[in-house]
């Protein structure tokens, strides 16, 4: 019964990463990168250190404080570009904002995992 469900769930990233493929492609060229370059800071400094910060604060430790990092080492939603596209707005900054996240997200994830390896966090 759920076979159709969970058939549909595992082809929504390609399909995405596909569509964001297809969107830089055709043309769609960003020449302000200042937006890009802010954005990215933010999204793999800024908001990781006040979340760290504020769990620790409350009091997440071992496990818990992993998975708080992890999960700011993560790239923006591959659907991203499509529902800022379907709400009117930027959809190829979008697409390029999740392109190059996902790029930044692969060394960021490898230096997180060890650093929470080497703190006992995982």
């Amino acid at each position: 019964m759920y076979a159709p469900i969970n058939g549909f769930a595992s082809a929504t990233t390609p399909v995405s990463l596909f569509y964001i493929g297809c969107s830089i492609a055709t043309g769609h060229d960003v020449r302000n990168t200042k937006p890009l370059i802010i954005l990215t800071l933010v999204k793999f400094l800024v908001a990781p250190t006040f979340a760290v910060l504020f769990s620790m604060l409350v009091g997440l430790k071992g496990p818990a404080l992993g998975a708080m990092c992890l999960i700011h080492a993560l790239p923006v939603a591959s659907n991203c570009g499509i529902l800022v596209e379907g709400s009117g707005g930027d959809g190829a900054f979008a697409n390029v904002a999740t392109f190059i996240t996902m790029l930044v997200s692969i060394p960021t994830l490898f230096v997180t995992g060890i650093i929470l390896l080497t703190q006992g966090w995982i």
